[in-house]
């Protein structure tokens, strides 16, 4: 324990939307109370009614998944600042108050929002008050940042983000003046960063979430006629899942429920899933090709541009040419990428931010 961390409160506001949220918040949490700080994470799931939080998420999952193309084009209706006020300040003054009385309560030396939708409420909680803790944001978004996450940014004291051109997208594009854009990569604990010698594409993790019923079949009737070893990843993606059981009886594939993927990159020579950005995250710190067949419009096309800057991977929705690059693709050419991105310090960044 060193002095300058006793009696230090640190306040995670986080959100379970989506995951890479909650795994940042996770593993900054266990990162500081490592450290002796006194710790607290906020989930907007359980801090907002529980009729709201099922609406929202029914709708965002169902919508996003179901109409891609309509979705794409509500998010950049949203991505307005003029917009986002006025949605603001009719939904959210109802909850202000209790997120007020949390500050009051627990008096954090440091507020850390992992999720966008936070800022309004540190925004008005400092506009009432003085402000006695410092405010920080881990952006998850990359490349191409939804301006929600910069709707109160003169109360917000540093902000970090993936990689040095998702920086450089940032400044542009909301003409950001001050120097308080700090490179950090994505919270992922030191233990799980991997440097791999070699690539073995023999072993290929196939993750089902959101991948497409024909893309995936016909990925599979060419890979299991091959010397590859297969394992099908059901998470949330159950008929399909099924469906796959019955039709692929084959000794070189294994279907599993759910996997652990920390605790497993480094058996996976191949991943492909779609472009959520933790995972991603995760495959960059543990060295893990991935083919990336779908992404959600807007929200995730700045993901896609990443892989394509960084040459780290490849998007490819077509099942054929997928076939083609698992089978002909060097990727151990892809080891040396890697480094360039990853960042094995990435929690340490952030906590050495603290003290300047």
């Amino acid at each position: 324990m060193t002095e300058k961390n006793i009696n230090k409160k640190i306040l995670l506001l986080t959100a379970s939307y989506w995951a890479w949220h909650n795994v940042a918040a996770n593993t900054l949490e266990k990162y500081y109370k490592d450290r002796w700080y006194e710790t607290k994470i906020i989930d907007l799931v359980d801090f907002i009614d529980n009729f709201t939080w099922k609406t929202t998420q029914s709708f965002y999952q169902d919508f996003c998944s179901k109409y891609p193309k309509i979705w794409e084009k509500t998010f950049n209706i949203l991505d307005n600042k003029k917009i986002k006020e006025i949605i603001f300040s009719t939904s959210y003054p109802i909850y202000q108050k209790k997120f007020n009385k949390l500050i009051n309560e627990y008096n954090p030396n440091i507020v850390l929002s992992i999720f966008p939708f936070w800022g309004i409420f540190i925004k008005n909680n400092i506009d009432k008050n003085w402000k006695n803790y410092k405010s920080w944001i881990i952006i998850t978004d990359s490349i191409k940042i939804h301006s929600i996450w910069y709707l109160e940014w003169d109360y917000i004291d540093k902000y970090f983000v993936i990689d040095e051109y998702s920086k450089e997208k940032f400044i542009n594009k909301f003409e950001h003046k001050k120097d308080n854009v700090i490179v950090s990569f994505f919270p992922i604990d030191k233990k799980y960063f991997i440097v791999k010698k070699k690539i073995n594409n023999k072993n290929i993790y196939i993750l089902l979430t959101w991948l497409d019923e024909k893309y995936i079949i016909n990925v599979l009737k060419l890979l299991v006629e091959t010397s590859y070893n297969i394992k099908i990843i059901k998470w949330r993606n159950d008929l399909l899942y099924k469906k796959l059981q019955n039709i692929f009886l084959y000794n070189n594939i294994e279907f599993i429920d759910f996997l652990k993927l920390l605790d497993n990159y480094k058996n996976i020579g191949i991943f492909i899933w779609k472009a959520w950005w933790a995972t991603m995250s995760e495959c960059i710190a543990t060295d893990t090709p991935v083919i990336v067949p779908t992404f959600i419009p807007w929200q995730e096309e700045g993901n896609i541009k990443l892989i394509n800057k960084w040459e780290v991977w490849f998007y490819e929705p077509d099942w054929f040419k997928s076939y083609l690059l698992v089978k002909y693709i060097d990727w151990n050419k892809l080891l040396n990428n890697f480094k360039k991105i990853k960042k094995i310090n990435s929690c340490d960044i952030i906590y050495n931010s603290f003290w300047k």
